[in-house]
């Protein structure tokens, strides 16, 4: 779903054709980068409504960071 959201299609979930026609005319470079900022973004929403996520937070960062 995160993909989706970055390539601006259907959240549904489901990769299917809509999906596969979108990702394939991206430029992989952008795609990392955003589906990176979108992921570190939602750590941050994460502990902010549960800040004893932040034990956690150092991880999910580097783990996000890890991908690129």
């Amino acid at each position: 779903m995160i993909a989706q959201n970055v390539i601006e299609v259907k959240s549904d979930g489901i990769i299917g054709p809509v999906t596969l026609g979108k990702l394939n005319t991206i430029n992989p470079e952008l795609f990392l980068a955003s589906t990176t900022l979108v992921k570190i973004a939602r750590y941050v929403h994460l502990v902010k409504i549960r800040p004893a996520n932040s034990r956690f937070f150092y991880g999910w960062i580097g783990r996000a960071i890890g991908d690129i």
